[in-house]
C-alpha cells in the first residue's frame, strides 16, 4: 500500500496554496507508525520548523493523505522543503516516487484538487 505525504504551502494574502506531493511506498501501518512514533522523524521536522516555519500536521484518512500544512514559509524555500521531506524518507529506508505539485487557487474546490492530487501520486 501506498501512503502519500503532501505539503501544502497556503498563501493566506492571495488565498492560494501550492501543495506538493510524493508516494511513500511500504506497509501503510508502518508508513504511519514511523511517522506517529520515530524520534527521528519528530527531530527532523522539530529542524525543518526551525529552518523554514511552522508545519501543522495535516492528513486526509480517506485518500491515505498524511503531511503538513504551512501559513509561514517563503515560496522561495517551497522546493527545498518538501525535497528535504522526501531525502528523509529516502534516507530511511523507505521507496518514494517523483515530487508533484498542483496549484490551488481560492475558487478551486479543494476536495477536487486534493483527489487530482493523489491520483497524480497514484500514478508513480
Amino acid at each position: 500500500m501506498t501512503k502519500t505525504f503532501v505539503f501544502s504551502f497556503y498563501d493566506e494574502d492571495a488565498e492560494t496554496s501550492m501543495d506538493y506531493a510524493f508516494p511513500v511506498y511500504g506497509e501503510e501501518k508502518d508508513v504511519q507508525q514511523f511517522v506517529d512514533n520515530n524520534s527521528k522523524f519528530d527531530d527532523f521536522v522539530s529542524e525543518s520548523e526551525e529552518k523554514y516555519g511552522v508545519h501543522d500536521v495535516s492528513c486526509n484518512t480517506y485518500l491515505h493523505f498524511m503531511g503538513y500544512t504551512s501559513y509561514e514559509i517563503d515560496k522561495k524555500f517551497y522546493d527545498e522543503c518538501i525535497q528535504g521531506f522526501h531525502t528523509f524518507f529516502k534516507e530511511n529506508g523507505f521507496g518514494v516516487g517523483d515530487i508533484q505539485k498542483i496549484f490551488i487557487d481560492k475558487d478551486d474546490d479543494q476536495e477536487e484538487k486534493e483527489q487530482e492530487l493523489f491520483n497524480m501520486c497514484q500514478t508513480l
